[in-house]
């Protein structure tokens, strides 16, 4: 029986072998797919003309309870916004606007007749008459449950999934359902469904995946927030591509049931996790609060004294077989944050060091290890590869490239034997708590490069292991906007933290959006939002 060791070994060198062959193949099709999905043009998302776009969730929703400002009037600019950027964007699957406009009304009148004090209504509606979306495969009921996948066209959710429930349950009015890659298996948002969604700094490029519609709507100002599922960074992805925040919870805090695609296997349900995407940090805890039902074991209420926190940090994750490299701008603000956090709060900085070239085999592998059941055992891959060519194949190239491995997973890994990953997983967890602990974070790229050219995700299979790490160990990790490359597209670092530290990630987000500016718009801004309006909401 071979060791770990010995089959750590070998994974690791056929995995680098192999990622050298079909590099060679991938760069002819990343060409092939630039050509041909090449689009003019870096910016065409309008400027806004109203300071609530400037506004936060927290804030609005302040402003709502005491009434100086409505529910319908928010609602109503949000739903103007959308129509104006969705054309350009490609974003939203289906919406409900007019639900969502009598929701308004009626979240008004009751402001008008409660008796319950602005204090009451924050703690048991905490997003009253705010507007939000929602990512199509969480299950909305009424709503469109295609997830871009043609032989689920005219699925529709019979009934909310949780995440969607409570968020509603706290006062969220949705507006639309957003757009994935087919059956959410790709870091590209595009299907044979709904099409490419494209990324409001250039749109020419991907606005990532698989939570690809969510980042490109409110990082357009076209939402204030909204619900994303991330199993391999499909969170925290198209929020680095988009210049906002994005959280991934801790394993097990956060009900997932509604989702699709769903599988019963212990490894799938411990790596798929439901968080929020918003432009402002401060509304990522309030979401949280909400998806988590303010879980105890997190102590979200509990303030984090930042000089306590010891900051680790890598810059890319040393593994030679990657096909991309760290982007220059990315490892340039992690150092940043290492020197703000050492000078600033004084705290302990350990630039620590995995063995982590054999993270991507593993996370290869248990990717491919999962039992989808929403794809046919007989779908012919080569057939359907060569009708792609001719735009007539049933399934996305993102699905299809996920058959190959899946179907033929040598072509990158020895093995994908769920007892073989969980001994990798035991030895991560052990000591990724010895190193981080209740008090520390690490900081680490999200992606290693800004987003990418509309088809060339097929280059980018490797990279998804950098988010991949959270989801194997079931941590929470956290993507901070921390500006743009001299072309204008957004780049991003992830906080990492152990499991159930969540408070930890939520506030250097906090820390680090004071530092970078957080969100920068994809447009100029001609409101010119009054700093005394969005100080007074400050709650």
């Amino acid at each position: 029986m071979t060791s770990f060791s010995e089959y750590e070994s070998l994974n690791f060198r056929r995995y680098k072998r192999n990622n050298k062959v079909l590099l060679n193949f991938y760069s002819f099709l990343k060409l092939f797919s630039c050509f041909c999905n090449e689009r003019k043009g870096r910016n065409r998302i309008t400027s806004t003309t109203n300071e609530i776009f400037e506004m936060s969730a927290t804030q609005l929703a302040y402003y709502i309870r005491n009434k100086k400002i409505s529910s319908f009037e928010v609602v109503s600019n949000f739903i103007e916004r959308q129509k104006q950027v969705n054309p350009v964007l490609n974003a939203i699957v289906a919406d409900r606007y007019e639900d969502a406009l009598q929701e308004a009304r009626n979240v008004d009148k009751f402001l008008e007749t409660t008796e319950l004090t602005e204090t009451e209504l924050s703690e048991r509606k905490p997003l009253l008459g705010v507007p939000i979306t929602v990512k199509e495969s969480l299950s909305m009921q009424g709503m469109p449950l295609v997830v871009g996948a043609k032989n689920r066209r005219g699925f529709i959710a019979e009934k909310h999934g949780e995440s969607v429930r409570m968020v509603i349950e706290a006062g969220g009015i949705p507006l639309c359902v957003t757009t994935t890659p087919e059956l959410c298996i790709s870091n590209e948002t595009n299907n044979l469904v709904t099409g490419k969604t494209n990324n409001p700094y250039n749109i020419g490029t991907t606005c990532g995946g698989s939570s690809g519609g969510e980042g490109a709507l409110i990082s357009s100002a076209a939402s204030v927030c909204g619900l994303g599922s991330d199993i391999m960074g499909s969170v925290r992805i198209p929020a680095a591509f988009c210049g906002i925040f994005g959280h991934k919870p801790s394993t097990g805090v956060v009900d997932i049931s509604g989702h699709v695609p769903w599988s019963e296997e212990p490894l799938f349900k411990k790596c798929l996790s439901i968080g929020p995407l918003c432009r402002y940090a401060e509304d990522l805890l309030i979401v949280t609060k909400i998806l988590t039902k303010n879980n105890p074991l997190l102590r979200l209420d509990e303030k984090v004294n930042l000089n306590n926190i010891n900051v680790h940090f890598m810059e890319d994750n040393g593994n030679p077989a990657n096909t991309l490299k760290v982007h220059p701008l990315i490892k340039h603000r992690i150092k940043q944050s290492v020197d703000h956090f050492r000078n600033k709060w004084k705290c302990h900085i350990s630039d620590v060091k995995f063995d982590d070239a054999r993270f991507d085999p593993v996370i290869i592998a248990l990717f491919l290890s999962y039992q989808n059941d929403y794809i046919s055992d007989n779908v012919k891959v080569g057939y359907q590869w060569m009708k792609s060519i001719f735009g007539k194949a049933d399934y996305s190239m993102g699905l299809l490239l996920y058959l190959l491995g899946k179907n033929h997973p040598k072509l990158l890994i020895d093995s994908c034997e769920t007892d073989t990953i969980l001994k990798f997983v035991t030895h991560f967890e052990q000591k990724i708590d010895h190193v981080l602990g209740d008090n520390g974070i690490l900081l680490y790229p999200t992606f290693p490069t800004p987003a990418f050219k509309h088809g060339a995700s097929c280059f980018t299979l490797s990279s998804c292991t950098y988010p991949g790490l959270a989801n194997l160990l079931g941590l929470p990790a956290t993507t901070v906007p921390v500006g743009l490359t001299e072309n204008g597209l957004p780049v991003g670092i992830q906080v990492i933290a152990a499991r159930n530290q969540d408070r930890l990630c939520l506030a250097v987000a906090k820390e680090l959006e004071s530092v970078f500016g957080g969100w920068l718009p994809p447009f100029d801004t001609n409101t010119g939002a009054s700093g005394q309006f969005r100080a007074a909401a400050q709650v």
